[in-house]
């Protein structure tokens, strides 16, 4: 892997951001090594994408769920254009 010279934290603590860029190069892999704790809800996964295909106000209820009950702080939600209502 490349060294990144990007600083997302000062960011995270303020608002939510969409790291975009070309396809493979990394971007999830990155954010996983960067922060190892974050919830990550992976849309490719096809079990993911049906569950909240379904039921887009499931998505909420999970991620309240796992604030209020596992004090998870930052969710990743990889290829969240696959679903827009979310």
């Amino acid at each position: 892997m490349f060294n990144r010279i990007l600083d997302l934290d000062k960011t995270l603590k303020r608002k939510s951001l969409f790291l975009l860029g070309p396809r493979q190069t990394g971007k999830t892999t990155y954010l996983k090594m960067l922060y190892p704790t974050a919830v990550v809800v992976n849309l490719l996964k096809s079990g993911e994408f049906l569950r909240f295909k379904a039921n887009p106000a499931l998505f909420g209820e999970e991620i309240e769920f796992a604030y209020k009950n596992h004090n998870a702080k930052l969710f990743v939600v990889d290829e969240i254009q696959k679903i827009p209502e979310l």
